[in-house]
């Protein structure tokens, strides 16, 4: 069966799911043809920090293509971790292995490269519990 980004978007709501949180999903404002950009995918507001989220997921079980992040994307992510702000890329493969990743590191290891092996990314495997 094949996954896609909508069905990683609902496993990382379902992680949230009967947790004592509030998380919100930003409306994809691009598929609807109005020139404004959401900020990020999602936002979790726990009792001790705020979470962004921006989801990526690729079937790809070898690297991660760095064009799937839109210079929008990187843009607002960037500036969230320059705001102190707890700012992930939530990336998905085709192994259903989920990396968090801040802006700052995915573009140090992404410098001059069009893709990021996921084999370099093993340290920023990630559990759920790590956000709970």
């Amino acid at each position: 069966m094949v996954s896609t980004g909508k069905a990683f978007e609902n496993k990382v709501r379902n992680w949230f799911k009967d947790q004592d949180v509030i998380t919100f999903k930003f409306p994809d404002y691009a598929s609807t043809g109005l020139k404004t950009r959401a900020l990020c995918d999602r936002v979790v507001v726990s009792s001790k920090r705020v979470y962004w989220f921006e989801l990526k997921h690729t079937e790809s079980t070898t690297s991660f293509n760095l064009g799937l992040i839109r210079p929008h994307q990187w843009k607002s992510m960037k500036k969230l971790e320059r705001l102190n702000q707890y700012a992930y890329f939530l990336v998905e493969n085709g192994n259903h292995d989920v990396f968090a990743l801040l802006p700052s590191a995915l573009k140090c290891l992404g410098k001059g490269k069009k893709s990021v092996k996921f084999r370099d990314l093993v340290p920023y495997l990630i559990q759920k519990e790590y956000f709970l």
